[in-house]
């Protein structure tokens, strides 16, 4: 596909179907765009963008094609609420674009078997996801005067590695959303995975019954 590439008098993202192409020499390049989409995986569609730029400018160019359409999935999967205010979306687009030049960045360096990717929260600021997400408070344990013993572990040969879900025992993944109730989710995961060992049934519990009978946490 052959597209030409420049700037418009339309502001970023914007619904606008009559933005006019502004001409410039110096800016305005004819580009070569292959898109490979493989709709038998679940990869998304793969981007090429070749044109008379410099190199620099030409990654830049693909890697903000990508996020513009990362953007756009993240939009249609998760459905945020500031999806019809432009001023919104226009700030969310930013830090979104900030996030993934740091996902790609991870996955460049990563010595390990970690991946990054896009998520639910990937329109958020590190800041912001803590304020929202990372709300422990480890001093309602003394103020509710609850005693903690340390657990006796016995010294056992360990494997190099163990996964229950080769098990079937453990549940789907859960999202306790900005509610402290991450104590709730330990306790059910863990009664979860022991039910299925010894009755052979994986059941799913309520983390918010427990929540609802806790009269001591917040």
């Amino acid at each position: 596909m052959k597209l030409e590439v420049g700037y418009t008098d339309c502001l970023a993202l914007s619904v606008k179907d009559d933005c006019k192409l502004i001409n410039d020499v110096a800016l305005n390049k004819f580009c070569r765009a292959n898109i490979w989409v493989r709709p038998w995986t679940e990869h998304p569609p793969t981007y090429r963008v070749s044109c008379d730029y410099q190199d620099g400018i030409t990654n830049e160019i693909y890697h903000k094609i990508q996020t513009e359409h990362l953007f756009s999935d993240f939009l249609a999967t998760y459905k945020p609420d500031y999806i019809n205010d432009h001023l919104e979306m226009l700030k969310r687009y930013e830090i979104f674009q900030d996030n993934v030049r740091k996902i790609h960045e991870f996955n460049t360096h990563e010595r390990g078997t970690a991946r990054y990717a896009v998520t639910r929260f990937s329109d958020l600021t590190y800041e912001e996801f803590g304020q929202k997400y990372l709300g422990l408070k480890p001093n309602l344990r003394d103020i509710n005067q609850i005693p903690m013993r340390k657990a006796d572990i016995p010294q056992v040969h360990l494997p190099n590695g163990f996964d229950w879900r080769h098990y079937n025992a453990v549940t789907e993944v859960k999202n306790q959303g900005s509610c402290g109730s991450c104590w709730a989710f330990s306790v059910t995961g863990n009664i979860e995975g022991q039910w299925k060992m010894q009755s052979g049934n994986l059941v799913s519990l309520s983390e918010q019954e427990l929540v609802d009978c806790d009269k001591l946490d917040e």
